[in-house]
């Protein structure tokens, strides 16, 4: 997958404008992380006037910036970099560390990450985060942080990766 087939994945499931439990949303791209990639304030107003232009060159800052991107399996790198625009990449990164074993469960991508991921069979990796990607949704159902109505199509999301 190149990264504008990528880039197009992405802004087809996140689809437009909306207002979630992020904030102010459209296209996956929210008013905190927007106002992370500009260095300036933005309102809702803005981020429901972006363009795709404008969510394309964020997407391709993001991704190719990611410690993801560093995943020399297309199936894993592609999972992890969309569960990251879901949850953030250090709280994914935190799921894959323990999916791996890797101590310390600190969130960041480092050496030894990288070095548990290409030992990992990269099938059966995908299908292990899959399984810790629904997990993690069910947890956030139970609190509250996930409606029933979101939950459904996020599973849906996870689930169609394998």
């Amino acid at each position: 997958m190149t990264l504008d087939q990528l880039i197009d994945d992405t802004l087809t499931r996140e689809g437009g404008y909306r207002e979630d439990r992020g904030g102010p949303t459209a296209g996956g791209v929210t008013l905190a992380s927007w106002q992370a990639y500009t260095g300036r304030p933005a309102t809702a107003d803005d981020i429901r006037a972006l363009t795709v232009a404008q969510k394309r060159a964020f997407y391709t800052a993001r991704f190719t910036q990611s410690p993801f991107w560093a995943v020399p399996d297309e199936a894993v790198k592609v999972f992890l970099l969309d569960w990251g625009v879901n949850s953030g990449e250090a709280r994914v990164c935190r799921w894959l560390q323990r999916t791996l074993n890797v101590a310390p469960v600190d969130g960041i991508y480092g050496p030894r990450t990288h070095a548990a991921v290409l030992a990992a069979p990269a099938g059966l990796l995908v299908k292990a985060l899959v399984g810790q990607r629904c997990a993690m949704l069910s947890g956030a159902l139970r609190d509250g942080t996930v409606t029933r109505a979101d939950f459904a199509g996020l599973v849906a999301r996870a689930v169609s990766f394998v």
